[in-house]
């Protein structure tokens, strides 16, 4: 099954495994680099490109393709699937990811 993402969870999931990458290569284990339990552990660059009410209706969206899972403190993980699905979309990792997302902003001039 294709999963199929609006623009703005495409975006989202991409800012998402960018930090989970940096949070891997920074030497933190799997189970902690892809879990953000509470608002106050999302990465800056969520709330610096979407605003709070933004990312919490992605998120919905992204918890309905089975990328991430919901915590009650408004925190959220992602799932094996969504790795899957960015490592599979990004082979080569971080550089991949940074160049779409140069690719992406550079096409929509509200971002």
């Amino acid at each position: 099954m294709e999963i199929q993402l609006t623009k703005d969870a495409d975006k989202l999931i991409c800012l998402i495994y960018k930090d989970y990458l940096n949070r891997r290569d920074k030497g933190k284990d799997k189970s902690s680099a892809k879990a953000y339990p509470e608002r106050s552990d999302w990465p800056k660059s969520l709330t610096d490109s979407f605003t709070e009410a933004d990312v919490r209706d992605t998120l919905r969206e992204l918890k309905s393709a089975g990328l991430v899972r919901s915590y009650l403190y408004g925190g959220f993980a992602l799932t094996d699937k969504a790795i899957v699905y960015m490592e599979t979309r990004f082979p080569n990792g971080i550089s991949q990811v940074l160049e779409w997302m140069g690719k992406f902003k550079g096409a929509i001039p509200f971002m």
